[in-house]
């Protein structure tokens, strides 16, 4: 045995296992590798699922909103058929008191006019009466 026999012989063993660790150290850094890309992957999957569930709380709030606004509508259009209504009643009631207003006026000439009616009637009796009386006046004589 001599000493460079036994450095050589030491060197080889040291070698060797600075190669496992290298051999160790290859391996370790291809598991990183592919855990960094299963991380990368659980990631990419977990913002999807994020904007996923981001999109239906959007979407859900759009059907909300949608609904919301579909009543408004709604509520709009009764209020304008009520507006109409209230509008459409107080014409009503305007033009009645325009009629009531001429029936008025109108009331004391159609009063006259009856009153002329029956003046008229009573002259006319009057008339064939004394028309009447003549006739037997000029019979008698």
């Amino acid at each position: 045995w001599t000493l460079e026999a036994h450095v050589g012989e030491s060197a080889l063993r040291m070698q060797e296992r600075l190669a496992g660790h290298f051999a160790r150290a290859e391996a370790h850094q291809r598991d990183l590798s592919a855990l960094r890309q299963d991380l990368e992957r659980l990631e990419r999957l977990h913002q999807r699922a994020e904007n996923e569930r981001a999109l239906a709380q959007r979407k859900e709030q759009l059907r909300t909103d949608a609904a919301t606004l579909r009543k408004i509508l709604r509520w709009r259009e009764v209020v304008a058929a009520n507006d109409a209504s209230k509008a459409a009643r107080t014409k009503l009631r305007h033009e009645r008191a325009q009629m009531e207003r001429l029936r008025a006026a109108v009331a004391p000439a159609e009063a006259q006019v009856e009153r002329w009616g029956a003046r008229r009637k009573e002259a006319q009796r009057a008339a064939q009466k004394a028309q009447a009386q003549a006739e037997t006046a000029a019979r008698e004589a």
